[in-house]
C-alpha cells in the first residue's frame, strides 16, 4: 500500500527476492526485474480497465470520489469498461469459503512467526500458548466490553496490537488436512476461474479497478492474486 504505482514499484524493488523462510517466494523465477523500469506515464493509453459496477458499496461519497477517479484514467488514455462484472458476483457476495482458510492460514502462520523470535518475555511461542496467556492476563488482554472471550475478535497480543484476522479458538481447533485444501480449491475456482479471469477475458481488459475496501479486496485475496492499493 503505497502513494503512488512509482512508490509501489520503488518497494517491490526492495522486497522481490528468495526468502528461504517463506515457500512462496521460492517457486518465482530466477529473474527479478527492476520494476522502476516498467514506469512510462503512457502506459495507460490503450488500456481496458473495468469496474464491477455491482460489488461497489453503497457509500455515496466513496461512489462519487471513485467515479470522479475514472476521469483521471480516462484522461490519462485509457478505456473504462463500466460495468464490467465478475460473472459470479452473487456467489462471491455471499460465500463464506475464506472462513475456514483464513481460520487455518492464521494459525499455521502465527506459529510460524511465534517460534522464530528469537526473544519472548512472556513465553508465548503458538497460539495455544497466547490463548492461555490471555485467559491468564484477561483484565489486560480480554477488557470488557469489548471482548468477552477469544471467540471474538482479537486485536491485543500481549500488549501489541495484532491485526484482527480471525477468532483465536475457531482458528486453534483447525488443521491442514483435506477439508482446508478443498476449501483452498473452491477458493480458486470462484476467485480465479469463474472471477477475476472470467471477467479480465470476458471484457478483454488488461486489469480490474475498485475503491479501496473489502469489495475490491475479497476476490484478489481468495484468488491469490496481486492488488496495488493507494
Amino acid at each position: 500500500m503505497c502513494r503512488s504505482v512509482a512508490d509501489a514499484a520503488l518497494l517491490l524493488n526492495f522486497i522481490a527476492g528468495p526468502d528461504p523462510r517463506d515457500e512462496a517466494t521460492l517457486h518465482q523465477p530466477g529473474i527479478i526485474p527492476d520494476y522502476m523500469t516498467a514506469l512510462d506515464k503512457n502506459a495507460l493509453k490503450g488500456a481496458r480497465l473495468g469496474v464491477p459496477r455491482s460489488v461497489l458499496r453503497d457509500i455515496k461519497a466513496v461512489e462519487n470520489t471513485f467515479n470522479a477517479s475514472l476521469d483521471i484514467f480516462r484522461a490519462l488514455g485509457a478505456e473504462i469498461v463500466d460495468p464490467a462484472d465478475f460473472p459470479d458476483v452473487e456467489e462471491l457476495r455471499v460465500s463464506e469459503t475464506q472462513d475456514l482458510v483464513l481460520a487455518v492460514d492464521f494459525k499455521v502462520d502465527i506459529n510460524k512467526y511465534l517460534s522464530g523470535l528469537l526473544d519472548v518475555p512472556t513465553g508465548v511461542r503458538t497460539l495455544a500458548d497466547l490463548i492461555e496467556f490471555n485467559k491468564t492476563h484477561a483484565d489486560l488482554e480480554l477488557p470488557p466490553p469489548f471482548y468477552k472471550d477469544q471467540s471474538q475478535y482479537v486485536s491485543s497480543l500481549f500488549g501489541v496490537l495484532l491485526l484482527r484476522i480471525c477468532r483465536f479458538i475457531e482458528s486453534e481447533a483447525t488443521q491442514v488436512d483435506d477439508a482446508y485444501f478443498a476449501k483452498l480449491a473452491e477458493h480458486f475456482d470462484l476467485g480465479r476461474t469463474r472471477g477475476i479471469d472470467a471477467t479480465l477475458a470476458q471484457f478483454d481488459l488488461d486489469a480490474i479497478i475498485l475503491p479501496t475496501g473489502r469489495p475490491a479486496s475479497t476476490p484478489a485475496a481468495i484468488a491469490g492474486y496481486p492488488l496495488i492499493s493507494g
